[in-house]
């Protein structure tokens, strides 16, 4: 499994910072009332 394998600690998050900055541009487009992620 070598791209589990190289799925560092920097690259997850360098991934789950694209994945939040997605779903925040996301939420921005929809109602506010539905922006229900919390940290």
């Amino acid at each position: 499994m070598d791209l589990v394998n190289g799925l560092n600690d920097k690259g997850l998050k360098e991934i789950l910072k694209k994945i939040d900055d997605y779903s925040k541009s996301e939420n921005k487009n929809s109602s506010s009332s539905s922006y229900t992620l919390e940290p």
